[in-house]
């Protein structure tokens, strides 16, 4: 493969498609609602989704009759921001192959916006093409009243990049500027418009629309989607593509489909096709802690007063809550219970439920919550001094 054939295979509406089978089945315009896995191909702000999400995708034909395959993963990590991986290998005419290893983080921007990066390393044999590039991004939600929402999406793909093959012979890597909006009717349910501005090397550049719709049926488990692509003045591409969601033991897993055809005097590129799996869990979460941040005794070491602290982990919606503690023997002697939020702390004044004194030595607790999509988190320790994460012994009180 030649550096224009190659050019030409980059920046075509077959180029490149990342995991995103559900955005290429509504005509690749994705820049304003590709979410998760699909954002790593179309607009690094949008990794965020809900839990962590790890995806597949492979497809074939094309531009050179393309082999793509890619694996990626998405997820939240506390004070960093929503961060993807993406793997990706394409093998074109069977003989070029170039594979690319990227990482993306997005971060919010204020209550609508989010801003991302996706740095990529990229090599291709034969010819020993090393390099790498730069992806930005920005994605705007802005609620219209009931489930209506306006998206807004921005993207810069190889905005920056250094490519050089083993003979010493740089090449410019195509780059594109992507703006899309799309209308969400209801969720899972939007019509999209993008333009995409492609500029190849030499300075040479074209523009291509595209057109896409999603609805969603069945609660969300079933997507139905069409698009156009307009990639010139005579090169015009359909897309159709099909998605199901179904949750195994509270995960979604999600399989997705689509078709491009491409009209007849779309520089002879045939059918291309792509699927997608989709799996979206949850890391296993902290389970809450509880800890003495102050203890009063009188002169036989019973407890006169006592602070105890407690904690979840950082975005936990919890349901009710439920702090048992417990003697040296196991027998539970207090009980503290409540609904909604964990409160930072609860007040005991040393007795049990049945009135009488108690010992602070050998006490142990178990600590239940209950989140609000019904998982459970517990702990069972010893009741000691509070960590540094319950707060401190001298200043918590």
């Amino acid at each position: 493969m030649s550096v224009a054939q190659r050019a030409h295979a980059l920046s075509s509406p077959m180029g490149p498609l990342g995991l995103g089978a559900a955005v290429l089945g509504a005509g690749g315009a994705g820049v304003s609602v590709a979410e998760g896995p699909d954002a790593l191909g179309w607009n690094a702000a949008a990794l965020a989704s809900e839990g962590w999400a790890l995806a597949y995708s492979t497809g074939s034909g094309g531009v050179a009759s393309a082999l793509h395959n890619a694996l990626g993963l998405t997820g939240s990590l506390d004070q960093v921001g929503h961060v993807g991986l993406l793997v990706e290998d394409q093998r074109f005419g069977g003989s070029f192959r170039e594979s690319s290893f990227a990482g993306g983080l997005a971060v919010s921007a204020g209550p609508w916006m989010r801003i991302g990066t996706l740095q990529r390393l990229l090599q291709a044999e034969p010819g020993g093409l090393r390099g790498w590039s730069m992806d930005l991004g920005a994605a705007f939600k802005v609620p219209l009243g009931g489930s209506w929402a306006l998206r807004l999406g921005a993207a810069g793909t190889d905005l920056v990049s250094s490519l050089a093959w083993a003979n010493g012979l740089e090449e410019a890597q195509p780059s594109v500027l992507r703006l899309g909006t799309a209308l969400e009717m209801a969720p899972g349910t939007w019509l999209a418009v993008q333009s995409d501005r492609l500029d190849r090397q030499g300075g040479q550049g074209s523009s291509q629309w595209r057109l896409g719709v999603q609805s969603a049926w069945l609660q969300q488990r079933l997507f139905v989607r069409a698009g156009l692509t307009q990639a010139d003045a005579s090169a015009l591409y359909s897309t159709a593509g099909l998605g199901g969601r179904l949750n195994l033991l509270r995960q979604a897993v999600e399989a997705d489909y689509a078709l491009l055809i491409p009209s007849n005097d779309a520089g002879g590129a045939g059918l291309r096709h792509l699927a997608s799996l989709r799996w979206t869990f949850d890391l296993p979460a902290a389970a809450p802690e509880a800890g003495l941040s102050r203890v009063l005794k009188d002169k036989s070491g019973r407890v006169n007063h006592a602070r105890i602290a407690l904690a979840t982990a950082p975005g936990m919606d919890t349901k009710e809550w439920q702090l048992n503690l417990k003697d040296k023997n196991g027998k539970i002697i207090k009980v503290f219970r409540g609904k909604g939020a964990m409160p930072p702390a609860v007040s005991w004044d040393g007795k049990t439920d049945d009135g009488e004194m108690a010992s602070v030595e050998g006490v142990s607790y178990d600590l239940r919550s209950t989140e609000a999509n019904g998982k459970v988190l517990e702990r069972h320790a010893l009741l000691g001094p509070a960590s540094a994460q319950l707060g401190s012994l001298d200043t918590d009180f």
